[in-house]
């Protein structure tokens, strides 16, 4: 997620998923592409330490960042 620079990466990143709601968890290293996610039609995205199990088990795709793991 660190290599989106512009919302429109996003979204064409998003249209190669299945799914159609998608719940994007981001690392703190990675931040920055919240703003570049947070506006698209039926996506929500969070830092991945302030998600709880609500946000996880609500019926959307669920989107790793790989930093979450580091």
């Amino acid at each position: 997620f660190g290599t989106i620079e512009k919302t429109k990466e996003a979204q064409e990143f998003i249209k190669k998923l299945p799914g159609k709601r998608f719940l994007f968890l981001l690392s703190e290293k990675n931040k920055k592409a919240i703003e570049k996610i947070k506006n698209l039609a039926n996506v929500e995205v969070k830092l991945f330490s302030s998600a709880n199990a609500w946000d996880i088990i609500t019926g959307r795709t669920l989107i790793l960042d790989r930093d979450i793991f580091k």
